[in-house]
């Protein structure tokens, strides 16, 4: 990044004073890998004991192995037989080395013993058929984290919002532990091919939603988007409310709007654009949104990172780290076109994209600047143990 490009970032991100205490924002260093493999959308990874990286790309529906040395091999295949899957989702670490991928389209769950899949969890049994696709995480202790969306009645808390619960698996036990904005329910249309689902997210390009996620040490993470903040529960259930995170507030005029509809390809963006045709803008910008996730990822030492949503004189991506204490501890900044997909025990992997849209998934090492972030993202709250 330029020192110029940088300036004219810090230029625009004037905030409160009080909100500066997490230093300058961190830039990588160059990589120190290159897959030699293109993707269309790597969306998740997951780091191996041994180095080796499992990506999910959404964009060709595929699992695949990286080995940093010039092979890379499928994982699995497409299709709804034993080790194949339609519908690229997630994937969750797990104790001993081993992944829960999720196959967004039949809902169904897979579990990875290193790269090799190792079984296919019933699509009947607690909590699989509770949460289907919408799983925040696993912890070291069998739990799983998911929402589920309650069917709307006249009670307006059923239709505004989504129940996030802790599904012990060896005891078919769930408990429900918050209340998320309910996000919005997906359109899913088959491609002509009969191939994986495309997903369309209704609502604006700015749609937004609380994001639960679970760490694998039994941490709980909701991020809020109004206002802007980071709760925690910890293992033992004790919950930190974050304060609200201090951001500069900008307004939804028809600029961003454009703006907004250009990056996310909605239709009558561009040159000739009138944002009019959507009712449900917001008055301000949201501070993330929803689509073309992940939009919050764990990090190793126990931080929460957020995708900002880009602004105009703001092109270069945006990641808050939040800490488990609720404060704001950090902030990563990209290049244009790069988008992080995951972190490693000790590197951070990003995917950049070309003038061709293929994306070079590419492993950078953590940057000396980051190191005081790092020591403070486990930082307790008050009542975190």
């Amino acid at each position: 990044m330029s020192t110029a490009s940088l300036g004219a970032l810090l230029a625009v991100l004037v905030v409160p004073r009080a909100a500066a205490q997490s230093g300058p924002p961190i830039v990588l260093d160059g990589p120190t890998a290159t897959a030699e493999v293109g993707f269309t959308d790597a969306r998740f990874v997951r780091e191996l004991a041994d180095g080796r990286l499992i990506v999910a790309d959404r964009g060709e529906q595929r699992l695949v192995l990286i080995d940093w040395r010039g092979v890379e091999e499928l994982i699995g295949g497409r299709g709804d037989g034993p080790g194949e899957y339609r519908g690229v989702g997630a994937l969750f670490t797990m104790p001993g080395d081993s992944t829960l991928f999720v196959d967004s389209y039949h809902y169904r769950w897979t579990v990875l013993a290193g790269a090799d899949m190792a079984g296919i969890a019933p699509p009947d049994v607690l909590p699989q058929s509770i949460f289907k696709a919408n799983v925040c995480g696993v912890d070291r202790n069998g739990r799983v984290c998911g929402y589920f969306r309650v069917a709307a009645s006249s009670a307006p808390i059923e239709a505004a919002t989504a129940p996030v619960a802790l599904a012990d698996r060896a005891r078919s036990r769930l408990d429900t532990v918050a209340r998320i904005s309910a996000p919005p329910a997906p359109i899913v249309v088959l491609e002509p091919s009969g191939g994986g689902p495309r997903s369309v997210v209704a609502g604006t390009p700015w749609t937004t939603a609380d994001q639960p996620l679970l760490f694998d040490d039994g941490w709980l993470a909701i991020v809020r988007a109004e206002p802007y903040r980071v709760d925690w529960m910890s293992p033992g259930g004790a919950w930190t409310n974050g304060d609200p995170i201090q951001q500069l507030r900008v307004r939804a005029t028809k600029e961003e709007q454009c703006a907004a509809l250009e990056r996310a390809s909605f239709p009558l963006g561009g040159p000739a654009c009138d944002p009019s045709y959507i009712e449900s803008w917001p008055a301000f910008v949201p501070p993330f949104v929803v689509r073309h996730g992940p939009v919050v990822m764990a990090t190793p030492d126990g931080c929460v990172a957020i995708r900002r949503t880009p602004i105009l004189g703001a092109a270069m991506p945006r990641y808050d780290f939040v800490g488990r204490n609720g404060g704001l501890v950090g902030t990563l900044v990209l290049e244009v076109h790069q988008r992080l997909v995951g972190f490693g025990r000790l590197s951070v992997y990003v995917a950049a994209q070309d003038a061709f849209d293929v994306q070079a998934l590419t492993r950078h090492p953590w940057p000396p600047a980051a190191t005081d972030m790092r020591q403070r993202c486990a930082e307790h709250g008050a009542t975190g143990t």
